[in-house]
């Protein structure tokens, strides 16, 4: 079981001409039930979009986030960068 993992990447970003060279800094970690909405506002945004095109209404995705958390055998994790939450694995 994953606790808690860094994603550490090396970027060059080009600001007005010039290049710098910075740190992204990422965590994967299983979230906590009081990010449980972020982690559904993600969840919605990423199926309400081509190919999906899928409705959903938000007390729905979080009871089913909920209950996948819970279940033997699966897992939830989310991906932070900078103390937010910016994308969502679950199986």
């Amino acid at each position: 079981k994953l606790n808690e993992f860094k994603l550490i990447e090396k970027t060059i970003v080009f600001l007005n001409g010039k290049m710098k060279k910075r740190m992204i800094e990422m965590n994967i970690r299983e979230p906590k039930i009081e990010e449980i909405n972020q982690c559904a506002d993600i969840y919605i945004s990423a199926y309400q979009s081509e190919p999906w095109n899928e409705i959903y209404e938000k007390d729905e995705v979080i009871q089913y986030l909920l209950n996948y958390m819970n279940a033997n055998g699966r897992f939830c994790y989310c991906l932070e960068d900078r103390q937010c939450i910016v994308g969502i694995a679950l199986g």
